[in-house]
């Protein structure tokens, strides 16, 4: 897809990703965390508008979906079995869904929600609703009248 959610050079590094040396983030940019580009008020707005569609309680979860792995590589991976558990917490009995992938098993409380689609089809389609979205989008971010 050539179409992008609307963004600006930062204007903290100039767009280099690099600003002042510290110890922990080196000279990493804080403002845009080292890409060299930040979202507009309206870009961010259809930005959070395309996570959240993809939204999905964990219970609701089946084998065949993917997931988005933020532990290891940022990637989507697809599940390969969802169990039913509990989890003893406090000496209370929390159900929680046993999620299987390629890359390891996730534990997660059945009533969270997880960034989650049924195929690459289906993303393609919310990106192309967020992206609608966002043009009916105010500069600030707010929708029009």
């Amino acid at each position: 897809m050539s179409q992008q959610f609307e963004n600006v050079t930062c204007t903290r590094c100039g767009g280099t990703g690099k600003y002042s040396w510290n110890r922990i983030e080196l000279d990493r940019c804080r403002k845009c965390t080292g890409c060299g580009w930040c979202f507009t008020k309206r870009g961010q707005a259809a930005w959070e508008y395309y996570l959240a569609s993809q939204n999905v309680l964990a219970s609701e979860l089946e084998a065949g979906m993917f997931i988005w792995d933020t532990i290891k590589n940022n990637r989507w991976v697809r599940i390969e079995s969802v169990k039913a558990s509990e989890a003893i917490w406090n000496d209370r009995a929390i159900p929680t869904m046993e999620i299987k992938t390629s890359r390891g098993t996730h534990c997660i409380f059945q009533e969270n929600t997880v960034r989650a689609i049924k195929n690459e089809e289906q993303r393609k389609q919310q990106m192309i609703e967020a992206f609608e979205y966002q043009a009916t989008l105010t500069k600030t971010g707010k929708p029009a009248k």
